[in-house]
């Protein structure tokens, strides 16, 4: 009787337990359609923009659109009033002074064919509309107090007769009106005593250097001013003249 119900038992837990089923193979094919859904269904990696490459044969074609026919290989005033117009900029917009540092110009008014393909591959352009996509950044640059630095001491040089040291007083005032004028407002009480004392015809590196930090640190009620400071005395006399006027 204990055998039996041994048995008994043993057939019973295999009707209730029966053994599992080996799983089919799958064919190939279904294993590559599986595959192939997997690799479907992976994210979608997204596609870097090409980087805009330097044409240098466009950016020299440009260069000779605007080159002066008697210097090809310079773009006189004319050119560059043309190159300006073209790229939306007045040739009194202080843009015009940021691009020129920028391209690292060396003479007002003119741009050799060496300067204009140096300083477009620098600025990664060779098109007027690349050009004009580079506003924003020289736009920047005038409103960052070091980069504004370097551009003002660079302006000196660029401006200046290459046979003299000194600036033309009518030059450098015109350039502090566009540099200067809109962030400083002692700037325009000090052009208006140069332009009715005449006291200088040129400005030396000295005085333009020192104007800078002159305009952006004295008041234009000159309350600030410290008379044992180092000022250039051309200084001195603008602020004589100015106590005079109240």
């Amino acid at each position: 009787m204990g055998a039996k119900q041994s048995n008994m038992s043993a057939a019973q837990k295999q009707q209730y337990h029966p053994a599992q089923k080996r799983a089919k193979p799958r064919s190939s094919s279904t294993a590559s359609n599986t595959a192939a859904t997997r690799h479907n269904n992976k994210p979608t990696q997204p596609v870097a923009n090409p980087i805009p490459q330097f044409d240098e044969q466009q950016c020299r074609l440009l260069f000779k659109k605007y080159a002066d026919p008697d210097t090809p290989n310079t773009i006189s005033p004319e050119g560059m009033q043309r190159f300006f117009e073209d790229l939306g900029l007045s040739v009194e917009d202080v843009l015009v002074i940021a691009f020129a540092w920028k391209m690292n110009l060396q003479t007002m008014g003119y741009i050799t064919e060496d300067e204009w393909m140096h300083g477009m591959r620098e600025l990664g352009t060779d098109s007027i509309e690349k050009l004009q996509a580079k506003r924003p950044e020289l736009e920047n640059a005038l409103n960052d107090a070091e980069q504004m630095k370097e551009m003002y001491r660079y302006t000196f040089g660029y401006a200046k007769n290459k046979d003299q040291k000194c600036m033309d007083v009518e030059v450098a005032s015109a350039l502090w009106s566009m540099l200067l004028g809109p962030k400083f407002p002692i700037v325009h009480d000090f052009l208006t005593f140069l332009q009715e004392k005449c006291p200088v015809r040129v400005v030396n590196r000295d005085q333009w250097q020192s104007f800078l930090e002159f305009a952006a640190t004295v008041s234009p009620d000159l309350s600030d001013y410290d008379e044992t400071s180092a000022w250039p005395v051309l200084f001195d006399e603008y602020v004589e003249w100015k106590r005079e006027q109240a």
